[in-house]
């Protein structure tokens, strides 16, 4: 979870790049302009939700029970911020669409926006980080050519790394460090490509038994 401005709320869903976006029913029927601009942003469905689904003190009632917390708290959140709404409201949205009230969900973290640095999607585009400018297509992308992952996780993680770069030096270094550890031990490297390459995509798989898919 996190809170932003609403001029950063576009850049926002185009870096995060949902499957859906949850508003509230009037601001999805009343606010053609703000509709506009989150399309512009990503073409996932904009889907409208109850309002009293992102009421503060519904989703604060419903995220602590379902949660089993006294208060947010507990888990590094502010109980006052707007983030628990939007946060209850998913959750409310997720037990009616599963028709499950006891859904399995992980409690929510709060997303540090100061710790990468926060390109806007005009950056992002000019510099055809995960698509190209003209075709809107991956290939020819800066990612296209850094996509050397195992698995569709790994591809995923690295789309966020490249639109959400780190800041922060000592973060930087550890990650490079990490890299540089594999660069100098082949076999090890070796051994993590194969073991890598048998698995399947763990969290998709993990989110449809969560759902009762099977």
């Amino acid at each position: 979870v996190a809170s932003c401005s609403s001029s950063e709320l576009a850049n926002e869903i185009s870096r995060l790049a949902p499957s859906e976006i949850l508003l509230p029913e009037a601001r999805r029927n009343g606010d053609p302009g703000l509709v506009a601009e989150m399309s512009r942003a990503c073409p996932a469905p904009i889907v409208p939700a109850a309002d009293w689904t992102f009421h503060q003190d519904n989703s604060l009632e419903s995220l602590t029970r379902h949660l089993k917390v006294r208060s947010m708290s507990a888990l590094g959140l502010d109980d006052e911020d707007p983030y628990i709404g939007a946060a209850g409201a998913l959750l409310a949205y997720t037990q009616e669409t599963l028709r499950d009230e006891t859904v399995s969900i992980h409690p929510p973290r709060l997303h540090d926006r100061s710790a990468t640095a926060n390109l806007d999607r005009a950056t992002c585009s000019c510099l055809e980080l995960v698509e190209t400018q003209k075709e809107g297509q991956r290939e020819g992308s800066l990612l296209s050519v850094l996509d050397e992952t195992s698995t569709a996780m790994g591809s995923r993680l690295l789309r966020d790394w490249i639109v959400a770069p780190l800041i922060d030096p000592q973060a930087i270094e550890l990650r490079q460090a990490a890299v540089a550890e594999l660069l100098d031990r082949q076999d090890l490297s070796l051994q993590v490509t194969v073991s890598l390459c048998a698995m399947p995509d763990l969290a998709r798989i993990t989110t449809r038994l969560l759902a009762g898919g099977g």
